[in-house]
């Protein structure tokens, strides 16, 4: 949510992160009252969170992000398009 503002684009839509989290979150607090449950459940539930986290929302963020490949696509159009003698790249 503290992320939106510096990319409102790419995290427009965190719907259904937030509901994977907290289906995590019921299921850790249900594993608590479960005996055989109680030490590897809420574990369990936080490196799931953790990974779908990253996998859900910070890799699509860093490819849209870091991207290079559009803007190099761009320049290459731009250089067919109006040739120069000199070109930095």
């Amino acid at each position: 949510v503290v992320a939106r503002r510096r990319y409102p684009e790419p995290l427009a839509d965190l719907a259904l992160i937030f509901v994977v989290l907290g289906v995590l979150q019921v299921l850790a607090l249900l594993a608590l009252f479960r005996s055989r449950l109680r030490t590897y459940g809420p574990a369990l539930a936080a490196v799931l969170a953790l990974w779908s986290t990253y996998i859900m929302v910070v890799e699509p963020l860093e490819r849209q992000v870091y991207d290079t490949r559009t803007f190099s696509l761009a320049v290459k159009a731009h250089v067919q398009q109006q040739p120069a003698p000199l070109v930095l790249h």
